[in-house]
């Protein structure tokens, strides 16, 4: 599915862009990363004055769309929305991996970051972290517990947190959170990590209860949530951030010259508004050299996790 705005005619001509710019997002139409997209779409391309097309390529646990952007040209006019599923998570998952997120990407500019949140029945009666961890060691078989699926950063946290406490957990995977959260609340399993807009209605109507977040900072979306490290588990932090790259080899004027934009767009009333809006924390403004740093960070993190984990594709 594509979606094309328009530039303003009156727009200024340069050199680079003189036609439009496609930006691959590898995800379906309608989830966060794809609303994100659009988000920045629309103010990029009356920044530099060409159209952005939006371009769905949703598959291989994102890895489809991110090989087509790989194997584009490098000339600036394609883009693509990665995560750290993207270039962190499923390149350490699939054997036959079809991109190298260091080597193929120029890094341009993070945009937000998804926080997750450590979810239990309100009926289980626990208010803290110290609380479920005592009821789980106390368990005589391992508590059960929801996740988007094997390999997801849902999974991949309490999988951080079951080695970080020693406490004993088994994983029931479902296809996205938004097929787990029901039988949360319908008593099958007690607990889950979850990002915050499948659960959100149940938090507000005290049937779910937040022990904590996974991200390194509390969130704006949920202020009273502590952090692990907090809540004394500094060994569990996950954040799903979203940030756009190019193909490597993408002239460095042009990358600079996208940062620039983007980074404008990210520090702007109207994109941390949204973020709050659709269930994202806006990111403070990075170069491209700092995105880069990160996207190594996370390539080395997350395979561990996943060898600790011994997580499979579905």
């Amino acid at each position: 599915m594509s979606l094309m705005w328009a530039a303003p005619a009156s727009a200024q001509t340069v050199a680079w862009p003189d036609r439009p710019i496609k930006l691959v997002v590898p995800y379906p139409p309608g989830g966060l990363t794809d609303t994100l997209a659009r988000s920045v779409a629309e103010p990029l391309a009356k920044a530099l004055g060409q159209p952005v097309v939006i371009d769905n390529k949703p598959g291989a646990g994102t890895l489809l769309g991110a090989q087509i952007a790989a194997r584009s040209p490098a000339d600036g006019y394609t883009l693509l929305m990665a995560t750290s599923t993207t270039l962190g998570v499923s390149p350490a998952l699939y054997r036959n991996n079809m991109i190298d997120p260091v080597r193929d990407f120029a890094p341009v500019s993070l945009v937000a970051s998804v926080p997750f949140f450590l979810v239990v029945s309100a009926d289980t009666g626990w208010t803290t972290v110290k609380d479920m961890l005592d009821a789980a060691r106390a368990a005589p078989a391992p508590l059960q517990y929801g996740s988007a699926g094997n390999g997801s950063p849902h999974h991949l946290a309490m999988e951080m947190l079951q080695k970080a406490s020693g406490a004993k957990f088994e994983h029931i995977p479902y296809k996205g959170s938004q097929l787990a959260i029901p039988d949360l609340l319908s008593g099958r399993f007690k607990l889950m990590v979850t990002d915050l807009t499948p659960a959100i209605a149940h938090i507000k109507a005290g049937k779910l209860k937040v022990l904590a977040t996974t991200a390194p900072q509390r969130s704006a979306m949920m202020p009273d949530a502590p952090t692990f490290a907090e809540a004394g588990m500094p060994g569990v932090q996950a954040v799903a951030w979203q940030g756009i790259v190019a193909p490597a080899g993408t002239p460095k004027a042009v990358v600079e010259r996208l940062s620039a934009e983007i980074n404008r767009i990210v520090d702007s009333d109207m994109l941390k508004q949204r973020c709050v809006a659709i269930g994202c924390d806006a990111l403070a403004p990075v170069s491209p050299a700092e995105f880069a740093e990160l996207v190594k960070t996370d390539v080395a993190r997350w395979t561990q996790v996943v060898v600790d984990s011994g997580a499979k594709v579905d």
